[in-house]
């Protein structure tokens, strides 16, 4: 889904720029490097190989090098490498005035409250807020087909 850009300040980009700068062009969660390419595990999706593009041979996250025949299965490194991207992540740390932070205020862009994460570390952190909008978006559609269908709710809420 693209990014809603009406929810972020307009210099977002030099700021979410600084921010991927102060952390190295890493992911601050796994440590995996903006632009690598890597073939992630069928079975463990956390663990995966990156692929050295001066040697064409890939690696470990910890840097030990694996031959082709030393490979373990759980890895399909036949498929195209998939490309690291990072992205800025809203912590929701609280403010200086004590005041709760929330990781859904794009607007608050202090930097202790952004971190750099790839794709899928931004994801798994926002997971719990991507299941919690699954829910009223599907509770929200069911509402609107009875009503499409001319069953009204009793006492102005749910049935």
């Amino acid at each position: 889904m693209p990014m809603d850009k009406s929810r972020y300040p307009a210099d977002w980009d030099a700021i979410s720029l600084s921010i991927r700068e102060r952390d190295g062009w890493k992911c601050r969660s796994c440590g995996l490097a903006n632009g690598a390419q890597i073939s992630r595990s069928s079975e463990r999706p956390a663990l995966c190989v990156i692929l050295d593009v001066d040697t064409q041979c890939f690696i470990t996250q910890a840097g030990v090098q694996i031959r082709d025949s030393e490979m373990p299965d759980e890895f399909d490194t036949s498929k195209q490498p998939t490309r690291v991207i990072l992205t800025v992540h809203h912590i929701g740390v609280e403010k200086p005035d004590g005041a709760l932070g929330s990781a859904s205020d794009k607007m608050d862009v202090r930097p202790d409250n952004l971190i750099s994460l790839c794709q899928r570390c931004h994801f798994l952190a926002d997971l719990p807020a991507h299941i919690i909008n699954a829910a009223r978006s599907r509770k929200h559609k069911k509402e609107q087909a009875k009503i499409d269908a001319g069953q009204m709710p009793l006492f102005g809420g749910e049935e």
